[in-house]
Parts: structure tokens; sequence; C-alpha cells
């Protein structure tokens, strides 16, 4: 997930941790242990495209990582402020040791794909229920963290905020795991017939689906929402292109770049040698659907690459592409 609902839901649950304990600063902890896991950004300034795509949300983002640097960061704090506050060592190993688990919990439900088990296994865990930033999860967790700073801390009202601010994000994860079966059981036949498959959202929201089933031959890709009343939906199919992945097997990346993927690639030349990996959506698939992806590795540009997602990303959702995925949501298919 992003930075700032990382740093919301810290704010928030280290309140209910240590509020009482450490007043307004246990907002300030929690957002900050939420955030730890991320730092594994900064291997960016020593580690080359594309390994750092595999190390940002690996190892870092361990549960052996977790309880580890969670004992070693609560004895530090607490070693450093046991003189200046009432907060004991087991307050701080829950502020980190929770913001930690709420951490690589919250990024698990995203695509990107979370090593829990490293670096025992290299099984990257992914739920596909929200994308990276949506509004609707984060919102009431920004108004939460808004109002209790603004609260006195012995203000009534200040439980009933946090209540806000957990509670609706709750509920709506489980709407947005119940949109997902709802699109599954509506073309979930089509999916049996895969060799394997996974269904995301699409970008800021939790109504309009991505779904990609790959085959021997192909991958079958479509857009759905939960509102579509047409009975059977329509696939666009890309072919495999398996005789480019000798070719490309020279390039230095392909090899990781392959193990990122997880299985769903699409080699093509275009514009040069490019690996797509479709975890990540088409630019604006929704009204195009034979678009490009929003991940387009171009093998012999190196350093180019650094800003691949995120280059992809605001292609995908410019204005027209907004414009186009709010009108594909609001008119269902007949």
């Amino acid at each position: 997930m992003d930075t700032l609902t990382h740093t919301v839901i810290g704010a928030v649950t280290g309140e209910v941790i240590a509020g009482k304990k450490l007043g307004k600063k246990a907002m300030l902890y929690g957002a900050l242990a939420n955030n730890v896991p991320d730092l594994d950004v900064l291997a960016n300034l020593w580690v080359g495209h594309p390994q750092v795509l595999l190390m940002h949300r690996g190892f870092s983002h361990s549960i052996l990582l977790m309880f580890l640097s969670s004992f070693f960061l609560a004895a530090l704090f607490h070693r450093f402020h046991r003189k200046h506050t009432p907060a004991e060592y087991k307050d701080w190993f829950k502020i980190f040791g929770f913001g930690f688990l709420l951490h690589i919990l919250l990024d698990a439900c995203t695509g990107y794909g979370v090593g829990w088990f490293e670096p025992f296994s290299e099984y990257r865990v992914s739920f596909h229920l929200l994308f990276v930033a949506d509004p609707i999860f984060t919102l009431p967790l920004l108004l939460a963290s808004i109002a209790l700073l603004i609260l006195n801390t012995n203000h009534d009202a200040r439980r009933k905020w946090i209540n806000f601010g957990l509670i609706l994000p709750l509920i709506y994860l489980s709407f947005c795991s119940y949109g997902k079966y709802d699109v599954y059981s509506d073309i979930k036949e089509e999916l049996r017939q895969s060799e394997k498959f996974f269904i995301t959202p699409t970008p800021y929201n939790s109504l309009l689906w991505y779904a990609v089933a790959k085959n021997d031959s192909g991958y079958m890709i479509t857009h759905r929402t939960m509102f579509d009343k047409n009975e059977k939906a329509v696939f666009t199919f890309f072919p495999l292109n398996d005789s480019l992945d000798k070719a490309f097997s020279n390039y230095p990346a392909y090899k990781t770049l392959l193990q990122f993927s997880e299985g769903f690639y699409l080699p093509e030349w275009k514009d040069g040698p490019r690996f797509n990996d479709l975890r990540f959506g088409q630019i604006a698939g929704w009204h195009k659907p034979e678009a490009g992806f929003v991940f387009s590795y171009m093998l012999d540009k190196g350093k180019e690459n650094m800003m691949v997602i995120q280059s992809g990303r605001l292609e995908a959702t410019s204005k027209e592409s907004m414009k186009a995925l709010a009108d594909r949501i609001l008119n269902p298919e007949e």
C-alpha cells in the first residue's frame, strides 16, 4: 500500500496501543513502526534493476524479520525513553510488532507480492484485494488521525474516532472480498479451463476488476464489475509469444523478471525487446481491450527502467483513462 495509508493506520493503532502512556506521541511512533518495512526502498542506492524489484517487499517484509526487528527496536526505544515515559518494553514491542504485522498484511492485499516466508521460501503472498492506493480504504483512517491529533487526550470522542477509523476500512475490505468473489462467480467457467489465473482491482477502486487466465497458448484478459448484466464476459486473447523466450533469455535481467512475474509475463518486440508483467494491469484496458501493459520493461535499456512501474501507472491513470474508468463502472455491460 501507499505510504499515506501505512502512516495513518499506524497512527490510529499506535493510539490504541499506547495512547494512555505516551499521549499523542503514540501516534507518531505507530506511524513510524508501520513504515519501517518500506525502508527497503533504500536498496535503490546500491542494488541494480531489476534485482531491486525482488528486494522490495521481500525479506524486509518477512515474518522472521518482523519478530527480529520488533524485539530490537522495542529494546532500543525502551532504553532511550524509559526515563521520560511510563511506557514499558512490552508497550514498545506491541507498537513495533503490531505495526510491522499490519504493514505486511496490508501489502499482501495488493498484487505486488510479499515475501512472508523469506529466506526459507521465495513464494510471495498476494491476495489481490486492494489497489496499491485506495482512497475509500484510506479516508476513514486519515480523518480519524486528524481528529485524534486535534482532540484533547482526555476527550470522550477519541474512542468514537478510533472505532470509525478502524471499523470502516474492515467493512470495506469485506466488501472488496465479496466483489472479487462475485466477479469470480461470473467468469469461473472460463477460469477453470486455464492453467492459472488471478483477479485484481483496477486503479483506486474495488468495483471494476481485471482478470487474467493463462493457458498453453496465451492469456485471456477481461475487465468486469459485479454490476455487469451480460452472462458471458468478453475476453481478449494475447498469445504467449514463447518463441521470444529463448531470444530474450540472453538478457541479464530476464531471469530475475521471470521470477518476479510469478509466471504471468508476456515477451514482445515493440521498439525493442520488452518484458511485460501482466499482474500490474493494462494501460486503460477497460476501454482499450488490446492496450499495452503497465509494467513493460525494456530489456536493452537498463537504468532507464528504474521507474517502470510508476511511469506505467501514471499513463494508466491519466485524466482520459480515469474518465473512461468511471464510465465503465457507471455503465455496466448489458
